[in-house]
C-alpha cells in the first residue's frame, strides 16, 4: 500500500466480506432501534 495515495471513503466496500458484515450490522442496528 502506498501511504501517499488517498483512498476514497467507500474503498473498503470493494471487499465483499466487509460489505456483507457492514450490511448485517446495519440491519441489526435498525432492528434494535425499532424495538
Amino acid at each position: 500500500m502506498n501511504p501517499n495515495k488517498h483512498e476514497s471513503a467507500l474503498a473498503p466496500f470493494r471487499h465483499r466480506a466487509f460489505t456483507v458484515l457492514w450490511l448485517a450490522a446495519l440491519i441489526s442496528n435498525i432492528g434494535t432501534w425499532m424495538h
